[in-house]
């Protein structure tokens, strides 16, 4: 819980679609508090799929937008064969 008069961490774990995505980016956007340094996405999907790139398609985005910490990515896939050993590997 965190001690007296301290505010305890929020975590945001959210399934999305990409209307509600471009909602929470622009939030992230206006909030000082909440700088793309602060932030990490797993973008989970695969190019070698035509119905299931969306995920690393996002998540090529939010690096082009320079947001440094994404799992997942058109150059560097995250998907159900290497998503434990991409979490692993990924330290910030």
């Amino acid at each position: 819980m965190g001690e007296e008069g301290t505010k305890p961490r929020e975590q945001y774990w959210k399934k999305m679609n990409g209307e509600q995505l471009a909602i929470f980016l622009k939030a992230i956007g206006k909030k000082s508090v909440m700088k793309p340094d602060s932030l990490a996405f797993v973008c989970i999907g695969t190019d070698r799929s035509t119905g299931d790139a969306l995920g690393p398609l996002v998540g090529s985005r939010l690096v082009e937008l320079g947001y440094p910490h994404v799992i997942g990515t058109l150059e560097a896939p995250c998907d159900a064969s290497n998503l434990g050993r991409k979490f692993h590997l990924a330290v910030w």
